[in-house]
């Protein structure tokens, strides 16, 4: 009990003296720093890029997402493309002609970027319904 008793008196008066420690001096000054590390996070919300063969021309909305300052590239995908199907994609105002091989590289992002970006589709000579997937890869 005496133990305890001592103990519980240091840790008064200890606690009374920090207060008038820390109002000693008007130029003291304290300083901590914190620091927190936050994964890189990047997505793209598409909204259901599908074209048919009637309608020439097809739009929508994409949502871009990334954090990462190494700066990203928005890749299209689609399946290969007859000779005589042409199919132009618009995406936040850059045109691209897809090229036959069901891939390309549609935009490349410098640094962490956010917002919404307007894609549109236009194709002649379209054979078969074509779907266009889009995501993000590093560089």
């Amino acid at each position: 009990m005496r133990l305890s008793s001592s103990f519980a008196l240091l840790s008064c008066l200890a606690c009374a003296a920090l207060p008038a420690a820390a109002h000693a001096s008007s130029d003291a000054s304290t300083n901590f720093r914190i620091s927190a590390t936050v994964p890189e996070a990047c997505e793209i919300v598409v909204p259901d890029l599908t074209v048919d063969t009637g309608s020439g021309l097809a739009a929508g909305t994409v949502l871009e997402s990334c954090n990462t300052q190494r700066g990203f590239q928005v890749v299209a995908s689609y399946r290969p493309l007859d000779p005589e199907e042409k199919i132009t994609l618009t995406y936040a105002g850059q045109s691209n002609s897809l090229h036959a091989d069901g891939w390309q590289v549609i935009a490349n992002r410098a640094g962490a970027q956010y917002g919404a970006r307007p894609v549109s589709i236009w194709h002649d000579n379209l054979a078969q319904p074509l779907t266009i997937n889009l995501t993000i890869t590093y560089f």
